[in-house]
């Protein structure tokens, strides 16, 4: 077995590891360095079945503007259950779909609203969206938001 040079096996291992470097940084991972964004419910405790709102705010970080889709219906919220299961979508249903490209400047700040139907039974959820850039590229994940679904009142008919 021949051995192989310290040197040539060195400058082997730079070579790859500044190949994988220009490779990541031209990765359609971009905007997630470049965009930052979170969630926060309307309400933190609604009834089974209710349609409920969330507003999602996206911060762009990064030095040209860019577009962003943001789609209200159907809306790009995830609901997950006490384990984190990712329930089954659609959560509101949509009589048609409505989006439009929204563009940031470097430094700007938008909010949306979005709605979403809250599930059954009773317990804590968690809600996350999900925003992603026009043209393709990763989506961009918010943080993730408890809300209680609690159990709906009965009224009583007065007699």
């Amino acid at each position: 077995m021949r051995a192989i040079p310290a040197v040539h096996w060195s400058r082997t291992l730079l070579l790859a590891a500044v190949s994988s470097a220009a490779l990541a940084a031209c990765s359609p991972t971009e905007p997630r360095d470049f965009l930052d964004a979170r969630l926060s419910a309307v309400e933190d405790s609604v009834r089974p079945g209710a349609v409920s709102v969330a507003l999602v705010e996206v911060t762009h970080h990064g030095s040209d503007p860019i577009e962003i889709e943001v789609e209200v219906c159907p809306p790009r919220i995830f609901v997950f259950d006490r384990r984190g299961n990712r329930l089954a979508q659609p959560h509101v249903a949509c009589q048609l779909s409505l989006s439009a490209p929204a563009t940031l400047d470097p430094g700007e700040t938008q909010e949306w609203a979005q709605g979403w139907l809250a599930p059954g039974p009773p317990g804590l959820y968690r809600i996350q969206a999900w925003v992603a850039p026009v043209g393709g590229g990763l989506p961009v994940l918010t943080n993730r938001v408890a809300v209680t679904v609690r159990q709906p009142s009965v009224e009583l008919a007065s007699p």
